[in-house]
């Protein structure tokens, strides 16, 4: 019968182990960066998209502090929080206004895509952020 031996397999696991949390604590630093890239960007663009822009809907848009995670993957979410009160006074929930304008309404209000078009800007410096994190410059 043949008996097989390897010494160091415990600091080898354990060297794995630590590489492992290595690239994960530097990709959630890389979703972050991500995630205030796509915040500022859509500050902007609802800036430059609403007609009477009081610049509260874009004082509401925040990048998520708490990381979602799954077995898989680590995402976080961009969109306005908080309560909106608009020229109408009465108070609504600001992502549900922020829905309303991204994709209109039934028959009064065409839809105005200003969460897409910051997201098709900000893709390419989103990407090089995870990037740098990821395996520095």
């Amino acid at each position: 019968m043949a008996r097989y031996e390897f010494d160091g397999i415990d600091q080898l696991m354990a060297q794995l182990d630590a590489d492992a949390n290595s690239v994960m604590e530097r990709a959630e630093r890389g979703l972050y960066r991500g995630g205030e890239i796509l915040a500022d960007a859509l500050r902007e663009e609802a800036a430059a998209t609403f007609k009477e822009p009081t610049g509260e809907l874009a004082g509401k848009v925040k990048a998520d502090r708490t990381i979602k995670r799954t077995v898989s993957s680590r995402s976080i979410e961009v969109y306005a929080r908080g309560t909106y009160k608009g020229k109408r006074g009465s108070a609504r929930r600001a992502a549900t206004v922020a829905f309303v304008v991204e994709y209109g309404r039934r028959n009064d209000m065409s839809a105005n895509p200003w969460n897409r078009r910051a997201n098709e800007k900000t893709g390419d410096a989103i990407g090089e952020a995870i990037h740098e994190e990821m395996f520095g410059k």
